[in-house]
């Protein structure tokens, strides 16, 4: 699990670099923070009790839709 074991893997398309220059993740960095991203786009992390191990990679959430109650 060293960070570029895959050359040339990057960064998961929807994440956000935390580097200024281009990110060598291992393959699990890259596929837990894939999934992240894309269960953010479902709003998984808007329950209180749901939290990103990556929360800094994860993309600002749009306002488009209504805020949820707990």
């Amino acid at each position: 699990y060293k960070a570029g074991g895959v050359p040339g893997l990057g960064v998961p398309p929807g994440s956000v670099s935390v580097q200024e220059e281009e990110e060598e993740l291992s393959f699990l960095d890259f596929m837990l923070t894939g999934t992240e991203v894309l269960h953010s786009t479902v709003r998984r992390y808007e329950s209180p009790q749901e939290h990103a191990f990556f929360s800094s990679r994860l993309p600002k959430r749009s306002n488009s839709l209504a805020d949820l109650k707990f």
